[in-house]
């Protein structure tokens, strides 16, 4: 009985959390498979929603039927409509995040925002969307170039968006398709390798490597054995009536608010909320133009890095990492120069600067990233596992950084063997868990092994080709049960000695 009750306030509170997550109209318009506006017939136990305009998804079914009522929490107390808007995910059940049902009044704000699926012009013409976040968010999503879509498939949710993320890789210059022809390698089965690119530029090797990477061996969500996809990154030159340059301007007035200086209210608490809201309308707004990959956004975004408002700073080194605009590189390195002997005073700037130096993966910025690593910066480190040298061993191994030897420089130290003319050791291999026990004793190894092979070690191939196939032991274990076996050996033993 307890157990039923346990059971119980568990469902209860999960189901609770889930109504609660804050979704954004945007985010719904986005995320929702079926967005329809009709009239309702609200009857005893049910409510008949007639179609009237499908703004997303399949032009069937022209009725719905819910056990839901629509809410009224968008409307003034004395506004009255048949108007509904509906919002499907899946299927209709009630608590679902995402789900919207709800009455809305014709030529509203929300009426508008939704309706700019099909023309998203008010959302920058209009002056109620003015600073909106919603209205920024949206803009992002119509604007999007990056589609990746599988003949064969459809392919489960779960792997295309990793598919999603994987394509991100391409660089903001290829604005072109790359389609991939994919088959399971004949060892591996659970894996599949990439039998043929339409291009064969640095970021599509990069994007072959990491699907190839990638699992695809879950029995609840098969995959095809073969199948074939395409990463379209071709620019969406209009949507409607709004063209992409008054999109992407309105969206860079929007972000060059953050360049202006403080708001105007003496009083501390409203300049506080006038500041927070400026920070969300910036981030919005630069948020949509890193998804529209706009490159004309690059020198203002290097403006808004530099400044102290860390908000903001790391908001537009998101975007700058995102980029790898080689445009960036002197003044990443600079930044990098100046903040890094402070360090950690406004390390939000040198540890930006750092990562999108990392991302450019421009040799020119080795000297900044190993000055980056003597003084602590943590994200300096991995970056010369990519396009550091022999020399970069010295200075990684000789970091002051004592307390984090194993969580910054342990795993760039042993790219840089696999990636030289040396055989690696397996206790080089980074571990799933990190134990800051072991800083000391990795040290002094790491010390001994470069003072006995500094003189023949050399770099013979890239990060990428180091990489190639490569995977960590704990995954290998995992896979073979090994590590099961080894975290739940003990049940095996005492399931013995009852039995003895």
């Amino acid at each position: 009985m307890g157990a039923c009750v346990l059971a119980w306030a568990f469902m209860f509170c999960h189901v609770e959390a889930l109504s609660l997550v804050a979704w954004t109209d945007a985010n719904r318009s986005e995320m929702a498979d079926r967005i329809v506006i009709g009239t309702v017939e609200i009857k005893e136990d049910a409510s008949i929603i007639k179609v009237e305009k499908v703004l997303k998804g399949a032009a069937e079914p022209k009725w719905i039927t819910t056990t839901m009522k629509p809410h009224r929490r968008d409307l003034k107390r004395d506004e009255k409509t048949k108007n509904v808007l509906w919002v499907e995910r899946g299927s209709d059940y009630r608590l679902n995040p995402l789900a919207d049902f709800c009455y809305i009044k014709e030529g509203s704000p929300k009426w508008l925002l939704y309706h700019a699926l099909v023309d998203p012009a008010p959302l920058v013409r209009d002056e109620v969307f003015e600073r909106n976040i919603d209205a920024l968010q949206m803009i992002g999503y119509l604007f999007d170039p990056l589609k990746v879509t599988s003949s064969e498939a459809p392919m489960v949710a779960a792997r295309m968006m990793r598919v999603k993320t994987i394509a991100n890789s391409l660089t903001w210059a290829h604005t072109g398709v790359l389609d991939l022809e994919c088959s399971p390698f004949p060892d591996a089965p659970d894996y599949r390798r990439v039998d043929y690119m339409s291009a064969r530029d640095e970021s599509a090797e990069i994007i072959k490597h990491r699907i190839e990477e990638l699992y695809f061996g879950h029995k609840e969500s098969p995959v095809p054995s073969s199948f074939s996809i395409r990463i379209d990154a071709r620019k969406i030159k209009s949507v409607g009536s709004l063209s992409y340059e008054e999109a992407a301007g309105h969206l860079r007035r929007h972000m060059r608010l953050g360049l202006d200086a403080s708001p105007g209210s003496s009083d501390h608490s409203v300049r506080y909320q006038e500041r927070k809201n400026l920070d969300q309308v910036v981030w919005a707004a630069l948020n949509s133009l890193m998804r529209m990959r706009d490159l004309d956004t690059v020198p203002d975004a290097v403006l808004l890095a530099s400044q102290s408002d860390v908000n903001l700073s790391q908001a537009a080194f998101d975007f700058l990492a995102s980029a790898r605009d080689p445009r960036t590189l002197d003044a990443m390195c600079e930044l990098l120069a100046e903040y890094a002997p402070k360090h950690p005073e406004k390390h939000w700037l040198s540890h930006g600067a750092a990562r999108v130096l990392g991302e450019i993966g421009d040799p020119a910025a080795v000297p900044y990233l190993e000055e980056g690593v003597r003084h602590g910066v943590q994200s300096a480190f991995f970056p010369l596992a990519r396009i550091g040298g022999v020399e970069s061993m010295r200075t990684i191994i000789h970091t002051q950084e004592k307390k984090y030897f194993e969580a910054n420089a342990h795993a760039p130290l042993y790219w840089l063997v696999k990636r030289s003319n040396l055989e690696t050791e397996p206790w080089m291999e980074p571990r799933q868990r990190i134990d800051g026990s072991r800083n000391d004793k990795l040290r002094a190894k790491w010390r001994k092994w470069w003072l006995a092979h500094r003189d023949e070690m050399k770099l013979v191939r890239t990060f990428e080709e180091a990489n190639r196939g490569w995977e960590p032991q704990w995954r290998k274990d995992e896979r073979s049960g090994k590590a099961y076996a080894r975290k739940h050996a003990w049940k095996y033993v005492l399931g013995a000695g009852v039995i003895l």
